[in-house]
């Protein structure tokens, strides 16, 4: 599926589809963005705070803000434990 996009002098909409476990490391945008979250969810980590995104977040990011998705701490976690944060935390879980 392609995304869908459409753009008025001075802005732009556009449909963002990522796949499930997909990662967006560090990164900027050179706008500000707002940011709908329809269906699935992510967590994303942006001026020192986490903010848990799921179906009906409505978010906007400031312009040029540093940030990064839950995928991109993932991606760290198993590469300085060579495990993922979903197998640490069932190896830690009681039964």
């Amino acid at each position: 599926m392609t995304p869908r996009a459409v753009s008025v002098e001075g802005f732009s909409l556009r449909e963002g589809l990522h796949a499930a476990g997909s990662s967006l490391g560090w990164h900027r945008h050179p706008g500000a963005t707002i940011c709908f979250v329809y269906r699935g969810g992510f967590a994303e980590r942006y001026a020192g705070l986490t903010l848990d995104c799921t179906p009906g977040t409505l978010k906007i990011t400031p312009a040029e803000e540093l940030l990064a998705d839950q995928s991109h701490f993932s991606n760290l976690f198993r590469q300085e434990t060579g495990i993922s944060p979903s197998a640490f935390r069932r190896s830690i879980k009681p039964r």
